[in-house]
């Protein structure tokens, strides 16, 4: 039986879930890849990171590469994941990742894999498909990791794309659906943009109603980048994301992006009381809105937990 995957590689973190044989898992790393080689992983592991160090050859030949936190902090030519496009070397070697993490090999240390991996509702169109599908369907590539001395024989028998919203949302209602006849609404926070999506009691997309909107986490960070350089200290995005400091700037930026959400939902919306509103993504827990939202369990891996299921459905 071919493993079903769902992979949602955003612009800040790739994640992915599969349940196969009986064994759930579940990944979850920074959208990041870098040249790599040989270093002491020991400091990444004993602070509860895995470190991600792999190499492919097949349809798709990589040579050392570090993928993640590795890659952002002891990489050369470190390459963040800046575009929607799922097709480009990067997003490739994020989805390869994903799926050493991901796969259970059988006695030959081979797998076939069924992929559903998610795009912003702007990109759910045809032509993305058939670009993917151009890009992995019917591709074998050989993966291995260089941390854990493994070689994986991985081909993708098949992939297609979903709405990252539509997946959450319906990964929700499996979970919980209140069957109260309300329209749904998820609002799913990313790192560059925020999108809205509207669907029927029915879980219909309704396409008029629904937007992506261009701001995400990273305004956050971009606030608090704004007020370390008017102390002159200058610090990275990501270095403002990974450390633990700057939290009354962060507060701050939180608080901001909570407000403009509240804004945003009121005009979008309009009267609450008729949709079940919920909220999910990686910094939904950190917001004070004052709109009532459900806030998810898992909201920042809600989207790839949905794909997998909505992957059991589509692969028969």
């Amino acid at each position: 039986m071919k493993q079903k995957l769902g992979i949602d590689i955003g612009r800040g973190y790739v994640k992915g879930h599969t349940e196969y044989m009986n064994i759930v898992m579940d990944c979850m790393f920074k959208s990041v890849v870098a040249q790599g080689r040989e270093i002491d992983f020991t400091d990444y592991i004993k602070e509860g990171i895995e470190p991600i160090f792999i190499t492919s050859r097949g349809d798709f030949n990589f040579k050392e590469r570090f993928v993640g936190v590795v890659a952002e902090t002891d990489g050369e030519l470190v390459i963040a994941n800046s575009a929607d496009d799922k097709t480009t070397e990067v997003v490739q070697q994020l989805l390869l990742a994903a799926m050493d993490k991901l796969t259970i090999v059988n006695s030959e240390n081979k797998a076939e894999v069924e992929i559903m991996l998610g795009v912003p509702n702007r990109a759910f169109k045809k032509s993305t498909l058939d670009a993917v599908q151009a890009m992995y369907k019917g591709k074998e590539v050989t993966i291995i990791n260089h941390i854990d001395e493994t070689e994986k024989v991985i081909k993708i028998s098949d992939i297609a794309i979903f709405r990252e919203s539509d997946a959450a949302l319906w990964y929700e209602m499996n979970q919980n659906n209140p069957h109260n006849g309300k329209n749904n609404v998820m609002v799913n926070i990313g790192f560059e943009t925020s999108e809205i999506a509207f669907y029927d009691e029915h879980l219909k997309f309704i396409d008029l109603k629904s937007k992506s909107e261009p701001y995400g986490h990273n305004e956050v960070l971009k606030f608090v980048e704004k007020k370390l350089e008017n102390q002159e200290i200058y610090k990275t995005l990501a270095q403002i994301d990974n450390l633990d400091k700057y939290t009354d700037f962060k507060e701050i930026g939180y608080k901001n992006f909570s407000d403009k959400l509240d804004q945003l939902v009121a005009s979008r919306i309009g009267n609450l009381s008729e949709v079940n509103l919920y909220l999910c993504g990686g910094i939904a827990k950190k917001l004070t809105t004052k709109t009532k939202f459900n806030i998810v369990d898992d909201p920042q891996r809600i989207t790839s937990k949905g794909l997998f299921l909505i992957a059991t459905r589509k692969f028969r």
